[in-house]
């Protein structure tokens, strides 16, 4: 879930897309179309928006917050139901209410939103 701090966005695209040329049809449904990250993108599927920056979004766009779900980091993956992970994900999640740690603790975030 770190390497993003040790190597380029860039670099991490290409990598995932050469193993998931390597494993072939096995991969098939959830290889990237290409090395390469979309102008958008500064991780693959992921567009650098920061929670703050969004929330601004949804304030001078006039939505309604309906839902938020903010997942702490080590709510996915294949050992997500692990013990371990389980007691130090309850403790990521106080982190992931906190203004200056939220960023850092969170892994995936889910608003449903209404126009007003």
């Amino acid at each position: 879930n770190f390497l993003h701090w040790f190597f380029s966005g860039e670099s991490i695209a290409e990598a995932a897309y050469e193993i998931c040329q390597e494993r072939g049809d096995k991969a098939r449904w959830y290889s990237p179309t290409s090395p390469k990250l979309s102008k958008w993108e500064k991780l693959m599927s992921l567009n650098g928006t920061s929670l703050k920056e969004f929330r601004n979004i949804i304030s001078s766009q006039d939505w309604k917050v309906r839902f938020i779900n903010k997942n702490p980091i080590l709510s996915s993956g294949r050992r997500a139901d692990l013990p371990v992970f389980k007691i130090v994900r309850l403790i990521f999640s106080i982190f992931t209410r906190l203004p200056y740690t939220e960023e850092l603790f969170t892994d995936r975030v889910c608003y449903i939103l209404e126009k007003k």
